[in-house]
């Protein structure tokens, strides 16, 4: 399977891995069970995804990825992306722009990600706390 989903950080963070061959049928059958965490969501959903061993986007993927659920579903929190290839990121990034989406980032190593998250995870709870 080219995309993986799996629960992490007691439900805080859908991590997504994306392996090459990956063509864009697949791509767009990965945007249902996405559209399925974010529904069951009762908070933000952040999304990392680990693209390490994804070096170029299918043919049509861009104009599919803006149909994505994560850019406008109202659960959807942040995008973390790891490990994307300088043509994936320009792309990614481009994308987001497009899509008025400020909350994507860009990480080198899975272990920044983490961080990142685990930081945005622990404020927004924070929040709740106080509320």
């Amino acid at each position: 399977m080219p995309i993986t989903f799996e629960l992490r950080e007691d439900g805080y963070v859908l991590y997504c891995r994306a392996t090459d061959p990956f063509p864009v049928h697949e791509f767009k059958a990965a945007f249902i069970p996405q559209q399925q965490y974010l529904d069951q969501a009762t908070h933000k959903l952040h999304i990392l995804l680990d693209v390490t061993h994804h070096k170029s986007p299918p043919p049509g993927a861009i104009a599919s990825a803006r149909q994505t659920p994560v850019w406008r579903h109202p659960n959807s929190g942040e995008i973390v992306i790891v490990g994307a290839s300088a043509i994936m990121q320009a792309m990614t990034t481009a994308l987001s722009r497009l899509m008025h989406y400020d909350r994507l980032t860009l990480f080198p190593t899975e272990a920044k990600a983490w961080d990142y998250l685990r930081r945005i995870i622990k404020e927004s709870q924070t929040q709740v706390d106080k509320s």
